[in-house]
């Protein structure tokens, strides 16, 4: 489930070609031309999600059929089985892991239509009506992430990664999701007003920093290092567009901020490469790798080229009228001695001379 939640934002399933053509309207358009180039080019949320659109129709079908899969398990064996393998996935490991990781599209999309009530379709009709349930299980989805946390009774998605020895740590999830319930908020409702923009944004980056230094929310040093990190070159990326920004007047050097931005982008988008690469040569266990490398090589199999040796020619005189004498007092299908190889020529001579000698 969670491979599959990582390719949801790619549109894996092209809903571009079969699902938006049915979806246009010709008076639709995006927000604004901000929105449009980061994907949202409709004020209808079906039509933005995408395929975030037919996987949650399709969890939401799997919420409505488990009462009825739940009532006949009692009957039938395999929908036992299947009963409990929903229980164990749907409460509430891949509910809340998608809420997590479609929360941004998911919210973006529903205030965007807020901007678009209509109910003259059926496809405004539907829209408005996702658009208000996305907005309602959103909220309910962070209540319930608060309770599990509060009981002592987390899943794993709210647990991964962090530090749960630390009160911070454990409700880290639900302030970042707080955290970008306010910034989206901000981001579409204040879009006429970005010096407001701009001061929310500025105080969030601000707590969230002093909640990383005081709390230290990740289980690991590291960790705690990149995401403050990352922070801190996010309010100073901010800093440098509030200086680029009409409100503070004629800048002459705004191509050489702007490479600066640039550059500044590129080094943490680097940092956080080499950080994951480092990561990942760590997890080899390359003394088991080189165990088991030295084994193969221990397993080869070396193949000995024979040598030939020549003997003497009295020693093989001597090979040869023992081998005859032998060969006539034993009985058939015994096994005798040989020369060498490379001798059979000078064993021939030695034959016919015995025999003139013998006979």
């Amino acid at each position: 489930m969670s491979i599959v939640l990582q390719f949801i934002q790619l549109d894996i399933l092209q809903t571009d070609k079969w699902l938006t053509p049915q979806f246009t309207i010709d008076s639709d358009q995006g927000l604004n031309e901000y929105f449009e180039e980061q994907g949202y080019q409709s004020m209808f949320t079906a039509i933005n999600l995408g395929s975030t659109f037919i996987f949650s129709f399709m969890l939401l079908t799997l919420f409505l059929v488990y009462p009825l899969i739940s009532m006949l398990g009692k009957r039938s064996t395999f929908l036992e089985k299947v009963e409990k393998y929903l229980r164990e996935k749907l409460f509430w490991e891949s509910s809340i892991r998608f809420v997590i990781q479609q929360f941004q599209p998911l919210l973006i999309s529903a205030l965007i239509n807020l901007y678009s009530l209509q109910f003259d379709t059926a496809v405004t009709k539907l829209s408005t009506l996702l658009a208000i349930s996305t907005l309602l299980i959103l909220g309910l989805s962070l209540y319930k992430m608060l309770n599990l946390i509060h009981t002592q009774s987390p899943c794993s998605p709210l647990t991964d990664g962090l530090n749960t020895n630390s009160l911070i740590g454990r409700y880290w999830l639900p302030i970042t999701l707080a955290k970008w319930s306010i910034l989206i908020t901000a981001l579409v409702t204040l879009r006429n007003y970005p010096a407001l923009q701009l001061m929310i944004i500025a105080i969030l980056l601000v707590v969230s920093q002093v909640l990383m230094i005081v709390g230290r929310p990740q289980d690991s040093r590291v960790e705690n290092m990149i995401s403050l990190f990352n922070e801190g070159m996010a309010s100073v990326y901010l800093y440098g567009q509030y200086t680029l920004s009409e409100s503070m007047g004629r800048n002459e050097v705004k191509e050489e901020i702007g490479a600066v931005l640039l550059g500044m982008v590129i080094f943490t988008i680097s940092v956080n490469v080499v950080k994951v690469l480092v990561q990942s040569m760590m997890m080899i266990n390359w003394r088991k790798l080189k165990s088991v490398c030295f084994k193969k090589s221990q397993d080869k199999v070396i193949k000995l080229k024979p040598t030939i040796t020549e003997q003497p020619l009295d020693q093989q005189s001597t090979v040869i009228n023992a081998t005859f004498e032998d060969a006539f007092s034993q009985p058939p299908l015994k096994a005798v001695s040989i020369a060498p190889a490379n001798s059979i020529d000078k064993l021939q001579r030695l034959y016919q001379n015995h025999r003139q000698m013998r006979y």
